[in-house]
């Protein structure tokens, strides 16, 4: 009975505190929609364009030779000329010794597995 009694003896102070909490969280709520609305987009880098002031040079190393082309036009086939320079048709020794540097190398590389 003492809690009925204390609010209908202070329903005016009740209702005003309670009035006064849903004021506050109303503000709070603004306060946070106005702070977290005002974010600015961060810019996008993957359309921005690239371009080149200079030729592009090839570093110096021992992995890149200095008369390295970097692109070429492809051929769709040799001429007489280029398979005579670059192609010799491999002899019987030769394919004996190729074989048997591949078996030396699959013997190395399995070594004692079952």
């Amino acid at each position: 009975m003492q809690i009925k009694e204390f609010v209908i003896k202070n329903k005016i102070k009740i209702m005003l505190i309670t009035l006064g909490v849903l004021i506050l969280l109303l503000a709070i709520t603004i306060i946070c929609v106005i702070s977290s609305g005002g974010k600015k987009e961060k810019p996008d880098y993957s359309r921005k364009k690239i371009v080149l002031t200079q030729e592009q040079l090839i570093p110096d190393g021992p992995e890149v030779q200095r008369d390295y082309n970097i692109t070429r036009k492809e051929k769709d086939k040799w001429s007489k000329e280029e398979i005579e320079e670059w192609f010799t048709v491999p002899n019987a020794n030769d394919i004996k010794s190729l074989q048997t540097a591949d078996d030396n190398l699959i013997s190395q590389i399995l070594g004692v597995a079952p």
